[in-house]
């Protein structure tokens, strides 16, 4: 059953790492991690992370370790994304590649040859449950996913919106959703489907996405607020700003 949508009313400098190695131990690379996503956010570095999940709130951010890294350090600059994958690495987008952190250094991920990745400014990461990475680019657009020393890409021959990718999402019922320049497409059986008027959304182009308490998917668009319910059932109708 498609899904039905319906508008609201509106509202580096390149540094130098060698290539990623094999991974070590994911509670080790956890409990170093632990600190350096509160910390990266303070910094104003990063609009959005996927997979991670707030912390209690009974403590003030005095309370909290903190540990700062900068390019001195081998991190690396113009930070778009953020995301952690089921095996504690943090992974980290920028313009000039995709870098992996393991709680010591930060590597500059390169693919096992003859795989490569289809560009080096990274714009949305989205990791999955099961330990997949799914990486969205600026200006070339397209997307990879990242299983293991497997990567797959995919592009507009493959249905993926034409432009940058701006947003990565996954529905409650599992479903991978992908924002660009260009619209919006749904991960359907393996298969990436663009989203258009025949399921009720008319935007060029999907802009940010919301997946509220509701299991609803909020997409915004050039031309207004798109919803989708948790249902799949025939949402309101769309007003423009």
């Amino acid at each position: 059953m498609h899904a039905a949508f319906g508008g609201l009313p509106r509202r580096l400098e390149q540094q130098s790492a060698r290539p990623v190695s094999a991974p070590g131990s994911a509670r080790k690379r956890q409990c170093r991690l632990a600190g350096t996503l509160a910390l990266l956010a303070l910094a104003g570095q990063l609009p959005a992370a996927s997979g991670l999940r707030a912390q209690t709130h009974d403590r003030t951010i005095s309370q909290y370790y903190h540990t700062t890294w900068t390019p001195r350090n081998g991190a690396p600059t113009n930070v778009r994304a953020l995301a952690q994958t089921a095996d504690g690495f943090l992974w980290l987008g920028t313009t000039a590649g995709l870098y992996r952190f393991d709680g010591i250094r930060f590597e500059l991920y390169a693919p096992p040859r003859p795989q490569s990745l289809p560009g080096f400014g990274v714009s949305s990461l989205y990791a999955l449950p099961d330990g997949g990475l799914w990486v969205g680019y600026y200006y070339v657009g397209g997307l990879s996913l990242i299983r293991g020393d497997s990567v797959t890409n995919f592009g507009t021959a493959e249905g993926v919106p034409p432009g940058s990718i701006y947003f990565i999402t996954r529905d409650e019922s599992g479903a991978v959703w992908a924002g660009a320049t260009g619209g919006l497409a749904r991960l359907d059986g393996g298969v990436w489907r663009r989203v258009g008027s025949d399921e009720g959304f008319t935007g060029n182009g999907a802009s940010g996405v919301l997946l509220d308490r509701a299991g609803r998917l909020w997409v915004a668009s050039d031309s207004g607020l798109f919803l989708r319910s948790a249902s799949g059932g025939i949402a309101a109708e769309r007003h423009t700003p």
